[in-house]
């Protein structure tokens, strides 16, 4: 029963090591590297419907003449019942089994950087 009790010292020394590293490393992030909602256009206009989640229906709804499934990829419009600004939604079906969920302002003010077709 010692060397059971020893190994399991050693894994919970070896543990404790692990979170304090972890917890150093996470501390290392510049947060001012990255942008907050108040400065993404598209988080501004759309965070206070996020905020009715869970509450009951969505007030979004998929425009059904706008749905299309194009070389594993699914496209349709996102429209909200009182906002006249439709979304883009797009679904793609990787090889990889991956699936990519991505959406959008349909005309936005100013178009995102967009690599992803690159690759």
């Amino acid at each position: 029963m010692r060397i059971g009790g020893g190994v399991r010292a050693k894994s919970a020394g070896l543990l404790l090591l692990a979170a304090a590293l972890l917890a150093q490393v996470a501390q290392a992030v510049k947060r001012e590297d990255f942008k907050t909602c108040d400065q993404a256009a598209f988080c501004q206009r759309h965070r206070q419907f996020a905020e009715g989640v869970g509450t009951g229906a969505s007030p979004y709804a998929v425009v059904d003449s706008s749905v299309q499934l194009r070389n594993h990829t699914l496209t349709a419009l996102v429209q909200h019942r009182d906002e006249g600004v439709p979304l883009q939604l797009e679904v793609s079906f990787l090889a990889s089994g991956i699936v990519r969920v991505r959406m959008q302002e349909e005309s936005p003010l100013v178009p995102r950087y967009d690599d992803t077709q690159h690759h």
